[in-house]
């Protein structure tokens, strides 16, 4: 059985609703979707990828019906994790968020508890 409770980040334990450390593997960038210690993106918004207690994209693919690497191969990261409007700053040119990615924790929070 899947434990849906809400949990602090497996990597550097912020509680939900708190900000990522820095250089934290599980932070999403809000201007690429893709992994914040992996880009080069300017204007990142640690507000909006605040932890929110279930790993990354769990919830939405779950609600989708998918795992989380064919929520990646299918591009959604950009739809959930990237921050939108006239005032979002703009993905860099190859930045991981910009091209489907594996994303770790195919199974959802309880393997990453």
């Amino acid at each position: 059985m899947k434990d849906y409770s809400l949990h602090n980040c497996h990597d550097c334990n912020a509680a939900p609703g708190q900000q990522h450390m820095d250089g934290c593997d599980t932070e999403h960038c809000s201007v690429c979707g893709g992994q914040r210690m992996c880009c080069d993106c300017v204007g990142h918004d640690k507000d909006f990828a605040k932890w929110t207690g279930i790993w990354p994209g769990f919830a939405e693919a779950t609600l989708l019906g998918l795992d989380l690497n064919e929520f990646a191969r299918k591009g959604y990261h950009d739809i959930f994790f990237v921050k939108k409007g006239k005032d979002a700053p703009q993905a860099v040119s190859g930045a991981p968020g910009n091209s489907a990615q594996q994303t770790n924790g195919a199974d959802g929070p309880s393997a990453h508890a």
